[in-house]
């Protein structure tokens, strides 16, 4: 049986999956629904490293290594819009 953790590693390329899938439309550019497929996956990562991390939240070091990685995924989104 799949544990939680490997739900939610199947939901990030799902998330972009839905992102490609919404940029076939004609209204979307190929570009905003990668966008918003990268918004999806953020979700699922802050829900999987942040929320409900794997290992013990009071370390440190964990909590600065999530800020580092949330602060460089809200970089590069930013640099593509």
């Amino acid at each position: 049986m799949a544990s939680y953790y490997d739900i939610l590693l199947l939901a990030i390329p799902s998330a972009l999956g839905v992102g490609l899938v919404v940029s076939l439309h004609d209204a979307v550019s190929f570009h905003q629904g990668l966008v918003f497929g990268t918004m999806l996956s953020t979700v699922v990562l802050f829900e999987a490293m942040v929320r409900n991390p794997p290992v013990e939240p009071t370390r440190p070091e964990v909590a600065a290594s999530v800020l580092v990685i949330l602060a460089w995924l809200t970089s590069g989104t930013l640099y593509v819009l």
